[in-house]
Order: structure tokens, then C-alpha cells, then sequence
């Protein structure tokens, strides 16, 4: 073995030592106990999951290409795999997060005519527990792991195969085993509201005994049931959850426990506080001249977050008025459908408490004979993105527009001001000279000695669900990292994140107004609206992008100019 790929493996080694030793865990803890589940892709692009194997007796090996005794021991893998051919026994190889390509490869060159699996994301080493490669576990019928082996050496396939016969001679009784199921696994509900959840449990192996059903996640005092809470797989009960007092996102976690053995189920219940919102005219009262064009505003002035479609008409004198055109809010999208204007949230921009809805421009009719014109809002309906109503204030709901008739005009109250021309004087045109050098010397001395997040305006944050601000871009580059999570995930997920001082999990840079982030470091990986950006070098970062950690948590990158 050439000295890079001996600094290669010693790394590897240690680094998962070092993370083995954080999480006080060792694969030897696992003898005895049932083998986690997995659900891997072999080389054929085949789903391979280790519980289908019940009944069998199955070697696992814990590889990769580079490490020179995984190579040592491949000819004895295959020696045992072609010794018990034909038996209740399979030999199930896992690389560690490498190319299919290399892989396959690999195993064509070593003729591996065993099950060669890819962890991709490492997860299954981090599930047993793998401190160094080649890293081996021998399971019985039952998938309980009855061997252990870290490292190869000489000795290690005598007593491999010698496991293996034992566990092949025994008959073993099927142990009871089950399956804990919860429909659905998010619900949203408006806060008094009764919360509705199936929970499943589904008879795997063994005879049938009774669970019993618990619940944890919820407030001290909060009200709920099970009905039944004792069940015997394959059956069902309901969980009903009081949500009176209850406000924000909770993660429930259902157990079942029976028979020695426990199941868990996760559920995410999001409560909704009773929605309400004030929609309304702004301006409500201005003054035009005759024959004028003017503008009003359909103006949500608080709870426009919760607002995420609805519909809405107006009414007005047809003969005094003629509406030009309806000109949705930034962060709306609007479309006439027969008499209505129908309106939903345009994606991807976020939609604070107050929002400018639509901008309607009317064109007052020299024909018309009335002093005082109104236009009124007669309909407004909303929900929100679960489809439950929305109590709406309808203030101003109505317009009054008066018609002057003296003249010369000033400007219209709605932001037009009519085409009236008075002669310029040459002093206004030296005091708009100056204005135009003032502005001039102001931009060069901010391109010149401020920073450029100062000239375009740039800001940026990751954002949880609820638009909380979790943590500001500030500098042209900032790396992202475990400590900036404290306060912001449970231990055992920090874990999980790669620490600042190790280069941190992921790194989001600016270039000129541009965002980009890169994942350079991050044993769990980054996805980026759920594409695996680790390892692909830096990836453009857009409005409104979800960022994940997997397993961990999610933020959405916003990014105002």
C-alpha cells in the first residue's frame, strides 16, 4: 500500500474513532441486539432491505475500496459465501459513500458474486456503530447480531465460518416483532380543533401480544386519548388530540410497547392560531379633477401571512368610471375569472403581516355628471394553505372619490399627476444641475469606500417554517457550522453538524449580488431544495431555496435587495 492511501485509510480510521468515541457507542454494543434496518441500492439499481432477509443467517461487511485489509479479506468472504451457496445464508457487502461506477467496478475485478450495497450518506455506519473498516456482523434467523469482528486478520474467517454453521444448525422460534404506523404523519389543524390520528400496528413475526400506546410531545396538561390504548397487531386506534391551548409546531412521538420490544412513530401536528385578518381600501377619501387617471390600493393591513388564496370583486359607476387596470401586489398573484378576481400567494416570496394585495387604476369619464363617486370592496374571501376560512375585517370597504372643477390641479392623491406644464425659470434649472453633482459625488464616494452589500442592498437569512429569523448573512463569506445551532436543535441531533472549527457544515459566499453556498466538509450532507450539493463544488442560491440538514432541521434562504 503506497503512503497516500495509508494516510487515507489512518484518516478515515480516526475520524471514525474520534466521532465512535463522541457518541460513547461501539459496534460490539450492538451484540445481542436486533440488527438495525436498512434500505440500500445494490450495483443493479435493485432496493436491498435487510428485514426481508428474515430466516436467513447474514454476514455483513463493512467496506470500502480504498482500504487495503478490506481487499485482504474479500477472497475469504467469497470462500465462505461459496462454502454455505444454497443454504439459508446471504453475504450482504456495504461500501462506504462512494461512486456506483468505482464500485461496480471493484467488485467485478475482486468477483464479488455476493450483494454489494452503497451507503451513500453514511448512515448505516453511523447505525452499527462502525469505528474501522473492514468492520464484520454475523445475524441469526431472527436478525439478532450474535458476531462482531473489527479489522481482518488470518484467524478472523475461521471463526466467521464457524458462526455461521453454528447459527445454520439452530432452530430457532420466530420471536414476536412489529410494526407501528401513524396516517397522517403531518396534520394541521386550527387551534380548537380536535386533532385526528389512525395509529397501525402490524403483526411482522411471532405470535401476536399486546401493546400498549403512548404519546409524548405535548405540553404539560394538554388533553388527549387513545382508543383503545391496548392493542393486539394487526389492529388500529385513534388518537385524538385537544388542540384548545396549544399554538405552533409539535413533533409527537408514539410509542408502542409490548412482548419486550418497543416501536416508535412520528407525527408533526402544526397548530394554527384562529386566523383573522383586516383588509380594506387605502386611500379611502381623495380628490380628483375631471377626466383624471388615479390609483387605489386593496391593502391587507395585518394578518396577511396567514392569507394564502381567496377571491375578491368591487362595484362602482360604470358610467362615471372605467377601470384601466388590476395590478397585483409583489407578492401576489391575481386573475379575473368570470366577475371575480381570484388571488393566491406568488411563489417563493415571503408575505410579512402587511401586504399591498392590488393596485387598481380608474379613469375618471369626462362624460360623467357626478360630484362624489364611490367605489366599494362588496367581496372578500380568504383561507389559508390548509383550505380553513379566514375572519375578515372588511375596513374600508369603500371609496369616495370627489371631482373638482377648478383648475390648475395638483397632483392626484393616488400617486398620477395629470399632464399641467408650468414654464421652468433658469434658477430652477442651476438648482437641478446641483442636484444631479450632489448625487453623482454621493455614488462615487459609496462605490469607492463603502462595501458593496452597502451599495446594493443586499440582505440575507435562513429562516425557519415560521419565518423566524434564525441567522444573518452578513459578510461576504460566512461559514455555517454546529455552533450556530446551539440554541436551535436537541443534543443528540447536534451530533450530527459539522463544527465551525472543523470548516463548518456548509459555507453560503457572495459574489458581487449573487449568493452561492458549498458543501466542502459535512459528513451528513447539505441538500439544497432536496438535491445532495455535498462534494459538487458551489451551487446558486435563489429566493425562497430550502436548505436542509438531513435529519436535522430546515431553513429557507431569503434574500432581499
Amino acid at each position: 500500500m503506497n503512503k497516500k492511501k495509508m494516510i487515507v485509510v489512518i484518516l478515515f480510521t480516526f475520524a471514525l474513532m474520534i466521532s465512535s468515541l463522541l457518541l460513547f457507542a461501539k459496534p460490539e454494543d450492538l451484540l445481542d441486539k436486533p440488527a438495525p434496518d436498512f434500505t440500500l441500492e445494490d450495483l443493479d439499481g435493485n432496493s436491498v432491505t435487510l428485514s426481508s432477509f428474515k430466516g436467513y443467517v447474514v454476514l455483513l461487511d463493512f467496506f470500502a475500496t480504498w482500504c487495503e485489509p478490506c481487499r485482504a479479506a474479500i477472497p475469504h468472504i467469497k470462500e465462505i459465501h461459496d462454502q454455505f451457496k444454497g443454504q439459508k445464508f446471504v453475504s450482504i457487502s456495504i461500501d462506504y459513500r462512494e461512486s456506483k461506477s468505482k464500485v461496480k467496478s471493484f467488485a467485478e475485478q475482486y468477483h464479488m458474486d455476493w450483494i454489494v450495497v452503497i451507503d451513500t450518506d453514511g448512515k448505516v455506519f453511523e447505525q452499527y456503530q462502525v469505528t474501522g473498516i473492514p468492520t464484520f456482523f454475523i445475524l441469526d434467523k431472527n436478525g439478532v447480531i450474535r458476531f462482531v469482528q473489527v479489522g481482518f486478520s488470518t484467524g478472523v474467517t475461521d471463526k466467521v465460518r464457524q458462526k455461521v454453521q453454528e447459527l445454520l444448525a439452530q432452530t430457532l422460534p420466530q420471536t414476536f416483532d412489529f410494526n407501528l404506523q401513524a396516517s397522517p404523519q403531518t396534520i394541521s389543524v386550527t387551534a380548537g380543533q380536535q386533532a385526528t390520528i389512525t395509529i397501525k400496528a402490524t403483526l411482522v413475526s411471532g405470535t401476536a401480544k399486546q401493546i400498549t400506546l403512548s404519546l409524548t410531545g405535548l405540553p404539560s396538561g394538554t388533553n388527549y386519548n387513545f382508543n383503545p390504548q391496548k392493542i393486539t397487531p394487526t389492529s388500529t386506534s385513534t388518537l385524538t388530540i385537544d388542540t384548545t391551548n396549544l399554538n405552533g409546531t409539535y413533533t409527537l412521538t408514539i410509542t408502542g410497547t409490548g412482548g419486550g420490544i418497543s416501536k416508535q412513530t412520528i407525527v408533526t401536528l402544526n397548530v394554527l392560531s384562529s386566523l383573522q385578518a383586516k383588509v380594506g381600501f387605502y386611500p379611502d377619501n381623495i380628490s380628483i379633477e375631471k377626466g383624471y387617471i388615479f390609483k387605489i390600493n386593496i391593502t391587507i393591513f395585518s394578518g396577511a401571512s396567514n392569507i394564502y388564496a381567496g377571491e375578491f370583486n368591487i362595484s362602482y359607476g360604470s358610467q362615471d368610471l372605467n377601470l384601466t387596470e388590476v395590478k397585483s401586489g409583489d407578492e401576489w398573484v391575481i386573475q379575473k375569472i368570470n366577475n371575480k378576481y381570484v388571488f393566491y400567494r406568488n411563489p417563493g416570496i415571503q408575505v410579512g403581516d402587511k401586504s399591498t394585495l392590488a393596485v387598481l387604476t380608474f379613469k375618471h369619464l369626462s362624460s360623467s355628471k357626478r360630484n362624489n363617486i364611490y367605489i366599494n370592496l362588496t367581496l372578500f374571501v380568504a383561507a389559508d394553505s390548509n383550505g380553513n376560512d379566514i375572519s375578515i375585517n372588511l375596513y374600508p370597504n369603500k371609496v369616495k372619490v370627489s371631482i373638482q372643477t377648478s383648475s390648475p390641479p395638483g397632483p392626484s392623491p393616488g400617486g398620477y399627476t395629470p399632464p399641467y406644464r408650468k414654464k421652468t425659470s433658469s434658477s430652477k434649472i442651476y438648482f437641478i444641475i446641483i442636484i444631479i453633482a450632489l448625487i453623482i459625488a454621493i455614488t462615487t464616494f459609496m462605490i469607492v469606500y463603502l462595501k458593496p452589500s452597502i451599495i446594493y442592498g443586499v440582505k440575507a437569512y435562513l429562516v425557519d417554517s415560521s419565518g423566524r429569523i434564525r441567522i444573518s448573512i452578513k459578510d461576504k463569506k460566512t461559514v455555517i457550522g454546529r455552533e450556530n445551532f446551539v440554541n436551535m436543535v436537541s443534543r443528540d441531533k447536534l451530533v450530527y453538524i459539522t463544527r465551525i472549527s472543523k470548516g463548518g457544515h456548509f459555507i453560503i459566499e457572495r459574489y458581487g449580488k449573487q449568493y452561492y453556498i458549498i458543501d466542502k466538509y459535512s459528513l451528513n450532507g447539505t441538500l439544497v431544495n432536496n438535491i445532495d450539493i455535498r462534494g459538487k463544488g458551489y451551487v446558486k442560491l435563489n429566493h425562497g431555496d430550502r436548505i436542509t440538514i438531513p435529519g436535522v432541521l430546515e431553513l429557507i434562504f431569503i434574500y432581499k435587495k
